[in-house]
């Protein structure tokens, strides 16, 4: 509080006045003793003293001089008008009102604090949680039968809805209902969707015949090889892994949109790639009313195309089915 608010803040207690010295001390005692009415004789005729100094008044006065000398002081207390106007009164109200408003200020404020709730420490995702998302966003991805690569009805929604089923690793209905906390989980999903995307498409990449680093020619793998280098990114799952015929055709429709993206950019796929599969993908299930025996057909022609660009293949060591994501979990 400034120098100027404590002095409109309490008010001057007036002090007793002061009583100045007489001639009677110059008078007798006798004389004194009859004339002086502070002194109380008694039978013995010994006396004593009453004190003539006023008491102390309990509640100090505000003249209207002082009121006056407050709303000066108030005007140089930068506030709101209304707020100055409300200070002018509190400095003209008797001291026992003053207290009385002060605490009923008090009392508010500790109301109003009562009701701020503080701010609750950020969600961590637990370890164990986030082995489980980077675990399964990978198998989603892998999956040949995956109807969009970027949107929330792709990957995420899928990862989310297979975490739910093992309550016992982290993700409960109460984390689900927790706004805050989901919004943690789901970044989680995304960013290691966004990078797996990124390291299958540097697979794609170094698949296709190309000039490495020390200006050699490196030739194109075929597409058993590049799907093997897709499931070696995930070195925990990948023993666990075979290479299916669905996934080989799978990759070999990626392959193809890549070089496609690489010819129509200048070399430069860009970041609209993934966009470019998925659209691709909604057009052939449209194209086919959805008809899963039409559209594998549709892929089984664009891998017979890739043995012929990139090299032949074993197409009886594919024919087992993928495992699905329980199968994977109990391996």
């Amino acid at each position: 509080m400034s120098e100027s608010d404590n002095k409109f803040l309490t008010s001057p207690i007036p002090s007793p006045r002061s009583q100045s010295p007489t001639s009677s001390s110059t008078t007798p005692a006798a004389d004194n003793q009859d004339s002086d009415p502070s002194r109380r004789f008694h039978e013995d005729g010994t006396s004593s003293s009453i004190s003539q100094q006023p008491s102390l008044p309990t509640t100090p006065t505000c003249t209207p001089e002082d009121c006056t000398q407050h709303k000066r002081q108030a005007d140089d207390v930068r506030l709101k008008t209304a707020n100055q106007e409300q200070l002018k009164q509190f400095a003209a109200m008797p001291g026992h009102q003053q207290s009385i408003f002060l605490a009923g200020l008090i009392f508010q404020h500790i109301e109003r604090l009562e009701l701020i709730q503080p701010p609750e420490a950020p969600y961590v995702l637990p370890d164990s949680l986030k082995a489980k998302i980077e675990k399964y966003t990978f198998i989603v991805l892998i999956d040949p039968s995956l109807p969009k690569y970027l949107s929330d009805d792709g990957p995420l929604n899928l990862v989310l809805d297979f975490i739910q089923k093992h309550l016992s690793w982290g993700l409960s209905s109460a984390i689900m209902e927790d706004p805050v906390k989901l919004k943690v989980i789901v970044k989680a999903i995304c960013d290691e969707a966004t990078n797996l995307r990124n390291l299958f498409k540097d697979e794609v990449k170094r698949s296709i015949e190309h000039s490495a680093s020390d200006g050699s020619l490196q030739p194109a793998i075929n597409i058993v090889k590049l799907c093997k280098n897709i499931v070696g990114i995930c070195s925990r799952i990948a023993s666990k892994v075979w290479v299916s015929l669905k996934m080989a055709a799978r990759f070999a429709f990626v392959r193809n949109e890549y070089v496609a993206a690489y010819a129509a950019n200048n070399s430069k796929p860009g970041r609209n790639f993934w966009i470019r599969v998925d659209q691709q993908l909604e057009r052939y299930q449209k194209e086919k009313n959805n008809d899963e025996v039409k559209i594998s057909l549709i892929f089984r022609r664009i891998l017979q195309s890739n043995h012929r660009i990139y090299g032949s293949i074993d197409v009886e060591n594919l024919l087992k089915e993928p495992l699905s994501m329980d199968e994977l979990e109990q391996e």
